[in-house]
């Protein structure tokens, strides 16, 4: 199960995407310094740190940061994970994807 977690932990089974009936990977995608502090949100955590904590959790097998000030970022993404599944979290907009 490739895609993209925030803040919902307990919505995956303790073995992660392969507990879901998916023989694959999950990826999830920090937001870069710089995409939180154009969204007016206070920075607790450099980029780094955040995706550190979150490739720590057991069922990630990739945290990456996403790209900064980016209007294709979230295509770009796409692009280059391929994810058959995406989940986002309560406060994500992706704008207009163009199907692959």
């Amino acid at each position: 199960m490739r895609g993209g977690a925030g803040g919902q932990s307990g919505r995956l089974p303790a073995g992660g995407a392969s507990d879901c009936g998916l023989d694959d990977e999950l990826v999830v995608v920090v937001a870069h310094d710089q995409t939180v502090r154009r969204r007016r949100k206070p920075l607790l955590l450099p980029a780094a740190d955040r995706r550190a904590l979150v490739a720590g959790v057991r069922w990630v097998d990739k945290a990456i940061i996403g790209f900064p000030r980016a209007s294709d970022g979230f295509a770009r993404v796409l692009r280059n994970e391929k994810p058959a599944i995406i989940a986002l979290g309560y406060d994500q907009d992706p704008g207009p994807v163009e199907k692959a």
